[in-house]
């Protein structure tokens, strides 16, 4: 399993992803994310979270680079089912990116001055999902 880095090569980024059905409003998420410091956002409008292609979230994780963190507002919105949500996690984990869901308050990332984490350590704390 990959290891994170101790030291980063650049500042962290909070990289917020919203998505909605046709009749939601994204505004609430969006509001979130930015409260949350989410200095750049991909969105889906429209788009159910059981279709496996998401413009938004593939451009966001195509986006993302080590030390960046995905924030999410609730879990639903990221991942399709259970097992699409851990491996997703698991996969941010081993690029060296950290997962963030608001409503859950889960964070996948080291306190400041924390020591490295491994992958299975970010699934223990997922397990209880």
């Amino acid at each position: 399993m990959a290891r994170r880095t101790l030291f980063r090569r650049r500042p962290m980024s909070l990289i917020g992803y919203a998505r909605v059905c046709a009749e939601q409003d994204l505004a609430p998420q969006l509001d979130a994310l930015r409260a949350a410091g989410a200095t750049r956002i991909f969105e889906d409008r429209g788009v159910s979270g059981a279709r496996i292609e998401r413009p938004g979230l593939n451009a966001a994780l195509s986006f993302l680079r080590d030390g960046d963190v995905l924030v999410v507002g609730k879990l639903d919105r990221l991942g399709r089912s259970m097992t699409h949500l851990l491996q997703t996690v698991a996969d941010l984990d081993d690029r060296g990116v950290g997962f963030r869901s608001l409503t859950e308050n889960i964070d996948t990332t080291p306190p400041p001055g924390g020591s490295c984490s491994t992958s299975s350590a970010h699934s223990d704390s997922l397990s209880g999902i």
